[in-house]
């Protein structure tokens, strides 16, 4: 690797965590097991390591090191950036790091696609903001609530997988139609352009004379004639379903939509409130409408507020009532698992809950000027001057007015009251008359969610698929005034192109899958089988597996101790692993004299021999939430009759041809006094160490081709099994304080042993006397292999 750039890191970065990053998958962990030498390390796996999505901080550990969490403080770390070539003949780069301890990390990046890339200024605030950003996720995953909130937002941030935009055509007019019976030609207003409308949504108000009784009660009759009246001419330009009819006293709201579309509504809830008589009355005050369409959702007012020209702040306070009390209480989990997630705390709906909010009806607004002067100005068609003086552009435009927030289309058409009712112009009155003055009543505004205002809507056209804003748009199309006769006022209308949401189920059923699988635990053990080596009494083997988190949740895993046999132990027997964590998982021979393999008679073994036979064990290591791992172990188990036996009970059972020897430990000696004096070594294999227990009735022919080490350690591994101990109590303390290679000093400490221990102990110190010539190591082993058996008896006895 040729070294590029090194960098002192400036920022002052707190000591953090650093093997905790949340990765998905394995590469990085891989790479950890590599750096921490449980696998060899290749430019091809460092390139897979490259390709995977995260970014990780790992370090390199000697191989006798357990891989575990440290901590490391940045403020000291150097930033080098490293590159070589891969497979396809690119090259790829990452950043390696050490500390002033020379201890090495490797920190993968996806984006550094050169050198150049890292900025000598930069690294520290982008290392920082790496490991914060991965460490935050790690805390969130560690606990249930946090598991829930990562998922809901995962499904949220993933949604341009599963849900596409959908145009939609929405028409919406109103009119006023003064208790007229529904004898007008609609067509100049519902059908005027030909066009493919996707929803209707028209708001009729008066369709009962507000007079005497009706203003106060409901005859639905006339809300069914002029349902049926506009359902005759919608036929006319396309096949509709209705999806909303509702009436109070004159209030009428209906809601088509395009028969294709009749399958994607859903969750259409609709409600009124009375601001009339008392408040209460239906005479004024509004229907709402609310629904679903696809993934989308609409809200649709029908108003029809207070009148006269005085009354801008009842129609202020009407439409703050409105707002107020219209409350949709059915629960929104029922109709669309995005809009529960949005609004999962909230426990109702309300107007300003939707995406796009449509408020239309006669809301009774007046222009502030004499008559004379709006008249002059209609004939003028001065729009400018008149709208200056419009109540409720007013209220608009006032921080604290009513429809706050609410738009509206630029008015370029005649005020829509008070005309003829069957010719053109208006109907100011006479002298005899109250006059009338000209007005825009007849309204339509819009509103679409705060999350969807104009600033972030025009930013996120160059944000890509993912961001949440492009869900949804709507823009105002056309707003005008239809000469429709047969009332004083004109019907408006209008027309919104809506960009929405469709959600594809299947599509979401996938990514639902996804993350599921995400959070659910990934452990990996590695390797799932191990040999250790010939198990015997005084000898115990170690060896490791790895588990492995390469998932991105925390994982909690027991070793099934019914299933570990009596002479094995396993070391972690249970624990929790972080998120893209290792932990070393060691299995040791701990082979005693009662373990149950020598009570099996298929293990037996007769006279001064010994024999090897296979052993094999599963072991199940249980992991929350998912299926146990297994770990097979596979070994031999060396029964040597005289091993873990008392010097008492040699003696009985193999005597020999010198008092108090028994015969195993003399012919060890005599074999060792035969050789020539070599140095004492430690890593002799097993192999031949195993072969001298199994063949040792034979042992004297074959002399020359036998190395004293192992013969040595041998004969340390019948004393250290040795029930009892060799040497014990005072001996045993002084023994291990001496000096040990002086042989008066061991042999006047010798002398306080009872017999037969005072015989064999001293023929064992001066065989290994002569054969190894006072090497320190053979001595140091001997003292504590004659000590160390009598204190582990004595732990065993007391424990």
């Amino acid at each position: 690797m040729e070294e590029f750039r090194s960098v002192q890191l400036e920022d002052s970065v707190e000591s953090v965590r650093f093997e905790q990053d949340a990765v998905e998958a394995p590469g990085n962990l891989k790479l950890k097991r590599r750096l921490a030498g449980m696998e060899p390390f290749s430019n091809n796996s460092m390139q897979s390591s490259k390709e995977s999505s995260k970014h990780s901080v790992v370090t390199e550990k000697d191989e006798a090191e357990d891989v575990s969490l440290r901590k490391v403080d940045f403020r000291s770390l150097r930033v080098i950036t490293t590159s070589f070539e891969g497979e396809n003949g690119r090259p790829s780069h990452f950043l390696s790091i050490a500390d002033e301890n020379a201890q090495r990390f490797t920190f993968e990046s996806r984006n550094l696609s050169s050198p150049g890339d890292l900025q000598p200024n930069s690294p520290g605030r982008d290392l920082r903001s790496f490991i914060d950003r991965d460490q935050k996720e790690i805390e969130l995953l560690a606990t249930a609530q946090g598991r829930r909130f990562w998922a809901q937002q995962q499904i949220l941030d993933r949604r341009p997988e599963y849900v596409t935009p959908v145009s939609l055509k929405i028409f919406s007019g109103t009119w006023n139609v003064g208790g007229s019976e529904p004898e007008a030609d609609l067509s100049d207003w519902l059908s005027a352009d030909n066009c493919d409308y996707d929803v209707f949504a028209i708001g009729i108000e008066e369709v009962q004379p507000l007079v005497g009784m009706g203003a106060m009660t409901t005859d639905s009759s006339k809300g069914r004639d002029w349902t049926a009246h506009i359902e005759k001419t919608l036929k006319t330009v396309g096949d509709y379903v209705c999806v909303c009819a509702r009436q109070m006293v004159g209030i009428l709201l209906l809601v088509f939509v395009r028969a294709k579309h009749e399958n994607a509504v859903k969750g259409v809830m609709t409600t009124e409130v009375g601001t009339g008589f008392m408040y209460k009355g239906g005479n004024k005050g509004a229907i709402a409408s609310r629904m679903q369409i696809y993934e989308s959702t609409f809200c649709f007012v029908a108003c029809h507020l207070a009148a006269h020209q005085e009354n801008v702040s009842r129609r202020n306070q009407d439409f703050s009532e409105v707002l107020r009390r219209i409350v949709f209480t059915e629960e929104k989990a029922q109709y669309s698992n995005l809009s529960a997630l949005l609004f999962a705390n909230e426990s109702t709906i309300t107007i300003p809950d939707q995406d796009l909010v449509v408020w239309l009806g006669d809301l009774n607004y007046r222009l502030d000027l004499p008559l004379e002067d709006v008249v002059r100005s209609v004939e003028a068609e001065d729009w400018e001057t008149l709208l200056k003086h419009d109540q409720l552009n007013q209220a608009l435009k006032s921080a604290h007015g009513a429809f706050l927030n609410f738009k509206e289309g630029k008015i370029s058409f005649p005020p829509t009251y008070k005309c003829n009712k069957h010719e053109v112009g208006y109907d100011v009155g006479t002298e005899s008359q109250t006059p009338r003055t000209p007005a825009w009543t007849d309204r339509i505004l819009w509103k679409i969610h705060e999350k969807y205002d104009e600033k972030t809507s025009t930013d996120s056209a160059t944000d890509g698929a993912e961001n949440f804003r492009l869900q949804f748009l709507a823009e105002l199309d056309s707003y005008r005034r239809h000469e429709v006769f047969g009332s004083d006022h004109r019907p408006v209308s209008a027309v919104f192109n809506v960009t929405a949401s469709k959600l594809d189920q299947d599509k979401r059923a996938n990514v639902f899958s996804e993350i599921h699988r995400k959070l659910l635990p990934k452990l990996d053990l590695t390797p799932h089988r191990i040999n250790l080596e010939m198990v015997q009494l005084g000898y115990h083997p170690v060896e490791s597996t790895v588990l492995s988190n390469e998932g991105i949740v925390p994982v909690e895993f027991e070793v099934d101790l019914e299933e570990v046999p009596d002479w094995l132990t396993v070391e972690p027997v249970q624990g929790t692993l972080p998120a893209a964590s290792v932990v070393k998982l060691s299995v040791t021979a701990n082979l005693t004299r009662n373990s149950e393999l020598f009570e099996d008679r298929g293990y037996s073994v007769n006279g001064l021999s010994s024999q090897a036979f296979p052993l094999t064990s599963k072991l199940k290591i249980n992991v929350r939430n998912a299926f146990p791992k297994t770990l097979d172990v596979e070994s031999a188990f060396l029964n040597c009759s005289f091993l873990g036996s008392s010097l008492e009970t040699m003696l009985e059972q193999y005597p020999s041809e010198e008092e108090h020897l028994p015969e195993p430990l003399l012919l060890l000696c005599k074999l060792l006094s035969r050789l020539d004096p070599s140095k004492f070594d430690e890593t002799t294999p097993r192999e031949e160490i195993s072969s001298i227990f199994i063949n040792i009735p034979t042992l004297g022919e074959s002399v020359d081709i036998l190395s004293a080490s192992a013969l040595g350690i041998c004969l340390l591994e019948i004393i250290r099994s040795m029930d009892g101990g060799l040497i014990f109590g005072d001996a045993a303390a002084e023994i291990q304080l001496c000096d040990v290679t002086n042989p008066a000093i061991v042999n006047k400490i010798i002398e306080y042993l009872p017999e037969p221990n005072r015989t064999v102990a001293r023929k064992v110190f001066a065989t290994f006397n002569s054969t190894f010539e006072g090497d320190l190591s053979a001595w140091e082993a001997l003292a504590s292999a004659a000590t160390a058996s009598t204190c582990s008896t004595q732990t065993r006895l007391t424990g």
